[in-house]
Parts: structure tokens; sequence; C-alpha cells
């Protein structure tokens, strides 16, 4: 089972970041 920490929105912002950088990344290319 997950962690109710996967639902706080410091993970929500975290993932968020990672996903736009790794986009940034994916249009670098």
């Amino acid at each position: 089972m997950m962690p109710l920490n996967w639902l706080s929105p410091g993970f929500k912002l975290r993932q968020l970041q990672m996903s736009e950088f790794s986009f940034s990344l994916f249009r670098q290319t």
C-alpha cells in the first residue's frame, strides 16, 4: 500500500517539477 505521504501536496509538487524537468530535457533532444 502506498504511504499517505504520497498524497501530500509536497510530493505532488515535487512530482510535477520532475515531470516538467523531464519534459524540458525531452524537448531539448
